[in-house]
Formats: C-alpha cells, structure tokens, sequence
C-alpha cells in the first residue's frame, strides 16, 4: 500500500504510542445496571431517584383518572343522548341498554374525582 495515503490515518483501536491501553471498565457487583452499559442505572440505588419513581407513577396515576373521568363523561352522555332518542321511538329495549351506559359512565367518572359523590 502506498505510505502517503496513510500518513494522516489514526486507527482508533490501536493506543498512541508511549501510551499504555485502558482497561476495561469493571463493573460494581452491588449496581444495578442497565442493559450494555458498565455505569449504574439511575433510580434503584440512588434515594432520590426512588422519589423520581414514586413522582413519575403519581402523575401517571392522574392522568389515567384523567382520561377515566373524561371517558366516563362522554359514556354518560352517548348513554343519555341515546336514552331520549330510544324513549322518542318508544324503543323500551333500547331504553334500558342506554341508560346503563350513562350510569356506567357517571360511576366512572365519580370514581375519576369528575363529580361529588352523592
């Protein structure tokens, strides 16, 4: 191979010379570590990573009684919407589905913190 084609080339691999080659890191047997990394994973051995923990699944726990309480308001409403409509074509069957389905709804939506319970 031609030399000058190599002259700027530095392999990334090979350490400079009069340098000695860096270990491999070792990992600490009492970290928790995450998968392919030789550092410790945040969260399990630090204490305050434990309150990140406990915050994040408080605010994932709001939002699904968020999304309950919204799910049960439009149930209640399909269900109350579909009742009258059903009870204008005198459809008694029809009735009684619809309306536990706006029940359904008001309970999920009581259960979400939406409405006071009576």
């Amino acid at each position: 191979m031609d030399n000058q084609r190599n002259e700027g080339y530095v392999d990334p691999n090979i350490p400079a010379a009069g340098t000695a080659a860096r270990p491999p890191a070792q990992k600490n047997p009492d970290a928790v570590y995450s998968s392919a990394s030789t550092e410790p994973s945040s969260g399990h051995t630090n204490p305050q990573g434990s309150a990140s923990v406990a915050r994040g699944e408080q605010v994932g726990r709001t939002v699904r009684g968020v999304f309950a309480g919204i799910h049960g308001a439009g149930e209640s409403l399909r269900g109350g919407l579909n009742a009258a409509v059903d009870k204008a074509f005198g459809t008694e069957e029809g009735l009684q589905k619809d309306d536990a389905i706006a029940r359904k709804g008001e309970r999920e939506m009581k259960a979400a913190g939406f409405t006071k319970s009576s």
